[in-house]
């Protein structure tokens, strides 16, 4: 495969006078200056990557910011460029990363050659795709930008005939357009593609049996286990493939169950092909950001995860560079299965990143967009919206695998506050809630405490055979750096709970878990989250409450608290009469 991407050499060269990295410089160097320092570069000298410090997302947001709305004509990022948008979840302004035009044109058409080499579209593939087109918010995700005419131009370059049915065609539509038009292949979001699905399985047997479908390609969210089940229940013999990228990298890996076998039912990680004469990925330790110097970090070994660190090849104008994508991920060599699909020429070239998903410490997924944490605690606890609490419950739903966002809301009746549906529309914006998703989502205003979502019994087994070792591994680091392992802890409860073990939930502040000895006298002790003990002046602790069911059997909660030192613990507690 041809790969016309820069030298990683002339990448860092245009670094050093790039604004991204180097506050001394205004703007971006034009294509005159660009063009010496690739002819002044010692093609023999070995690029010093990893002496570039990392790149991270709160200073790309800021120069980019800057610079669209400076008005100098010697601003060259305005200039002859694609505006690739991202940013729009977690209700902040879009951050709109300027492509070359030329280099936006050919990295296309490398991604469809790449498709191609994989075995993704073959002569004779007909294409119907639902992604969005028009409006910058329809674009929040951090994986490949949710756009029509990205994908179908991608599609074409690797030689599909292509429909551009975009996500306003009814399902109706689209199943009959995957009948009477021979449409072998469907490409789409992830939620998209499951609707589609879902509605197919409701048709008669006589018009599923016109629809042929042998590829699913989606894009933008991960498909869950059981979504793919799902999938392939309903359409016999169908081949999952995605494709990945990035408003900042562009598109540059796929996932094909050609190259790296089925992916598992019951892992959460996904594996995606990349080519490093394209892009380069390292793989460095999240505890590490925190203890090292950024220009001296240990890079993991091949198979481990870590954070996902790329440097594009494709992108000079506005290079990327050791960018933290805030993913976790671990490298694999390219199976020997891929002998069956890639020429020997292209092998050695090809890599596998193993994608575990965004790093949770700082954000979750609903509908292709990442919220951020520290972004909706900001929008939470604004005065004019007056919540007392929240809470974030992700799920799914009982007819389909799609996932499901339900945000509960505690207010102050005081005044000065804005009215419920104020906040209500101001919560969907944030939370990128549109009529094509809307049926996923519901805000709730809850009147007590008793409208929350609570914590399972302390008894109940907790089935950890799904979380990833590194996490627990991860956790310890950071507790030991940060000098913290005698003020906070992990606990995991097995079969047998002490007796003498008691947890209170503390209304409005979080929960503790207390020896019986160490707390004033109070009868029976429990051993379950949340529990009434009904004695006045006091806040109340709920006694067998429980979750509703739900398809998985559990649920992702996220909630607040304002407990930050063990003197504050200690004086909640004393104040409410807990301990001595």
């Amino acid at each position: 495969m041809a790969t016309e991407s820069y030298q990683l050499a002339e990448v860092l060269a245009v670094a050093k006078i790039h604004p991204f990295y180097n506050p001394d410089f205004v703007y971006p160097a034009d294509t005159e200056t660009i063009q010496r320092l690739r002819e002044l570069i010692d093609k023999k000298a070995k690029p010093a990557l990893q002496e570039q410090p990392l790149l991270n997302k709160k200073t790309l947001y800021k120069v980019i910011e800057r610079l669209i709305h400076d008005m100098d004509p010697l601003n060259t990022y305005r200039r002859s460029s694609y505006m690739s948008i991202t940013g729009g979840g977690s209700g902040g302004v879009p951050m709109m990363f300027a492509v070359d035009v030329h280099e936006n044109r050919r990295q296309r058409a490398q991604m469809g050659n790449f498709i191609k080499l994989c075995g993704v579209i073959e002569p004779g593939d007909w294409v119907l795709s639902t992604h969005l087109a028009g409006g910058f918010y329809s674009l929040p995700n951090q994986e490949i930008v949710r756009s029509l005419d990205l994908t179908t131009e991608i599609m074409e370059n690797a030689g599909a005939t292509v429909l551009s049915a975009g996500s306003y065609m009814l399902p109706t539509e689209v199943a009959k357009s995957l009948a009477d038009y021979h449409v072998n292949v469907l490409t789409g979001d992830g939620s998209q593609v499951v609707q589609i699905v879902h509605h197919i399985s409701m048709l008669s047997q006589d018009y599923r049996d016109r629809i042929n479908l042998e590829k699913i390609i989606y894009t933008s969210e991960p498909l869950t286990s059981p979504q793919r089940v799902f999938i392939q229940t309903i359409l016999s013999g169908v081949k999952i493939f995605s494709f990945m990228g990035s408003s900042e990298a562009g598109p540059w890996g796929i996932s094909s169950p050609d190259l790296t076998g089925e992916q598992s039912l019951t892992g959460s990680s996904t594996d995606f092909v990349f080519d490093t004469r394209s892009i380069l990925i390292e793989i460095i330790s999240p505890s590490d950001l925190d203890s090292a110097s950024q220009s001296d970090l240990n890079l993991i070994p091949l198979g481990e995860p870590g954070l996902v660190v790329q440097t594009s090849l494709q992108r000079l104008r506005n290079p990327l560079i050791r960018y933290n994508t805030g993913d976790i991920g671990s490298v694999h060599p390219l199976p020997e299965t891929a002998s069956a699909v890639v020429p020997e020429a292209d092998r050695e070239h090809l890599r596998v990143l193993r994608m575990h998903g965004r790093d949770h410490r700082f954000s979750f997924k609903w509908c292709g967009a990442y919220f951020e944490f520290e972004k909706i605690d900001s929008l939470m606890q604004a005065e004019e919206c007056g919540i007392l609490q929240w809470q974030i419950i992700l799920d799914r739903l009982k007819t389909t695998p799609q996932s499901t966002l339900e945000i509960r809301l505690l207010k102050r009746p005081q005044g000065g506050v804005i009215s419920d549906d104020d906040l209500k529309r101001r919560i969907e914006a944030f939370f990128l809630i549109f009529p094509d998703n809307e049926h996923l989502a519901r805000i709730v205003f809850v009147d007590d405490l008793e409208g929350f979502e609570r914590s399972v019994t302390a008894r109940k087994v907790i089935n950890l055979d799904g979380v990833d070792p590194v996490f627990f591994q991860e956790l310890v680091k950071y507790l030991r750096a940060h000098h913290l392992v005698d003020l906070l802890g992990l606990q995991v409860f097995t079969n047998d709970v002490p007796a003498t073990m008691s947890e209170f939930v503390i209304a409005y502040k979080g929960t503790v878990m207390l020896d019986e000895r160490d707390v004033k006298n109070r009868g029976v002790p429990f051993c379950i989250t949340g529990f009434f003990l009904r004695e006045p002046d006091i806040n109340e602790f709920n006694d067998g409450e429980s979750h509703a069911p739900t398809v998985r059997g559990t649920h992702q909660v996220f909630t607040n608290n304002n407990i930050e030192t063990e003197d504050q613990l200690m004086a909640i507690l004393r104040s409410e009469d807990i301990v001595f």
